[in-house]
């Protein structure tokens, strides 16, 4: 049995992103025309003719080199994140692969996801739950935006699993009732 379900799309986080992804790229084209600043005026003719300006100049470009680096990894895995956040949105599924010997769950983006796979022996009370855990702050805002915690949850070992996160109350019990009719042994 496979059970898909969409992205809940929470079209207010969609517009914010997309007018910040329109300043990130903004930002990104900047930050690569001061990098090849840095590179090409250092290398060029930035430092001088005079020795010990020239030794002081480079380790200054080295030194705004480096930072220029570590903000722009920062930049940019900012805006990878943002853009990870629309695919979610616009193309994101959960899949739940439920047979007789395994739950198989995947987070899919362009349909593509890492599969983690839960083996029925050790799969324990599958329900559905009112409120899922927030551990804090950011826990709550991955909720919302359907990236954390869904109402279906079970008992995996010492861990509690849980899935469906763009499903409501109503629709993860009658998930859970699905699951439990076909394969009483969960």
């Amino acid at each position: 049995m496979i059970i898909t379900i969409p992205t809940r799309k929470n079209w207010f986080s969609i517009t914010v992103m997309l007018f910040w992804l329109g300043g990130w790229a903004c930002g990104e084209l900047t930050m690569v025309g001061i990098g090849a600043m840095f590179l090409f005026g250092g290398l060029v003719g930035w430092l001088g003719h005079d020795p010990d300006a020239s030794a002081a100049g480079l380790a200054a470009v080295a030194g705004m080199s480096v930072f220029w680096l570590f903000w722009f990894a920062i930049w940019t895995i900012g805006g990878l994140f943002a853009l990870y956040f629309l695919l979610w949105q616009f193309t994101g599924v959960e899949r739940i692969e439920v047979d007789a010997q395994a739950i198989t769950l995947r987070r899919l983006v362009l349909n593509i996801g890492r599969p983690r796979t839960y083996l029925a022996e050790h799969i324990k009370d599958l329900r559905a739950v009112a409120n899922p855990p927030y551990w804090w702050w950011w826990s709550s805002r991955m909720y919302y935006w359907g990236w954390m915690f869904g109402l279906i949850a079970f008992d995996y070992g010492a861990k509690t699993i849980h899935c469906g996160s763009g499903v409501d109350e109503a629709e993860a019990k009658a998930i859970v009732k699905t699951i439990r009719e076909r394969f009483p042994h969960y």
